[in-house]
């Protein structure tokens, strides 16, 4: 590992572990992520698997703590029921964490989960992903870009 690699390891390695306690709901320690290799390597083959969204829309933040949310995670969960893998941005500088399955993540995580505002789930084979981007929109008001790609997942709708 390059010492400037070491470096951002080190400074945000808490904050990671913190962002992916929220979101699992569990304790998640270090011995709960891949190495950094490997984690570049599984970006790195994303990266060149994945197609283009099947489909994106935008809704309230709040939204997601709807029955039709979590119908839609379920609906999610139901077209592909293996394990996947969660990225958050720092998992680029702290490794992803091991595979985990999709009912385990809580999708009520709040709008200040990491100041990037971006959340993306992918299926451990690589072909199904699912991005949450949350921003403040026109008028301050917290919005969520959802995007869904993949030959599962892809037409998995959110109902109106």
């Amino acid at each position: 590992m390059s010492p400037s690699k070491r470096i951002a390891f080190a400074r945000h390695l808490g904050r990671h572990l913190s962002e992916l306690t929220r979101v699992l709901g569990r304790s998640v320690r270090r011995e709960d992520l891949l190495s950094l290799e490997e984690s570049e390597a599984i970006l790195a083959q994303a990266k060149a698997t994945l197609r283009a969204p099947g489909w994106k829309v935008t809704v309230p933040f709040k939204d997601k703590g709807l029955p039709r949310f979590r119908n839609f995670t379920r609906a999610l969960g139901s077209a592909h029921a293996g394990r996947v893998y969660l990225w958050t941005p720092l998992a680029s500088d702290c490794g992803l964490p091991k595979s985990v399955s999709l009912s385990e993540i809580d999708f009520g995580f709040p709008f200040d989960l990491n100041p990037e505002g971006i959340l993306e789930v992918l299926t451990e084979d690589l072909q199904d992903r699912l991005i949450l981007d949350y921003s403040l929109g026109e008028g301050d008001q917290a919005e969520l870009e959802i995007e869904v790609s993949g030959p599962r997942w892809g037409g998995v709708q959110l109902d109106r």
